[in-house]
């Protein structure tokens, strides 16, 4: 049974019901708090780059007329090699890029100055 003074520390809000202490809980709260925080950012980034990436298959879609827009495996040299052929004119011929070395992608270079003209 509680006495007199545990009971009023109770009603003060000093003691949490079970007779444990505030801080804990507000700790708790805190921890809870923070966790919300960090997915909700989580959860954004990730949205976010959902976003730049259905814009970016979206702009890599487009074909000018008589143009041409392909991404496929090529034999070269007796080795499958991925292609990605992009051109506003499907008559002019093909420039082949062999680089050696780790994976960079120029397709973004190539379009942007490849429509320059001297």
């Amino acid at each position: 049974m509680r006495s007199d003074d545990s009971l009023s520390k109770i009603k003060n809000g000093q003691v949490g019901s079970y007779g444990g202490d505030h801080t804990l809980m507000r700790k708790n709260k805190k921890a809870l708090k923070v966790i919300k925080n960090i997915l909700i950012g989580l959860i954004s980034i990730i949205l976010i780059f959902l976003l730049i990436r259905f814009i970016g298959m979206e702009v890599n879609r487009k074909v000018s007329d008589g143009g041409i827009n392909e991404s496929v495996y090529v034999e070269i040299n007796g080795e499958k090699q991925w292609t990605s052929i992009y051109g506003k004119d499907r008559d002019n011929p093909v420039l082949i890029y062999l680089h050696g070395g780790a994976e960079f992608r120029f397709q973004a270079v190539f379009r942007k100055f490849g429509n320059s003209r001297s």
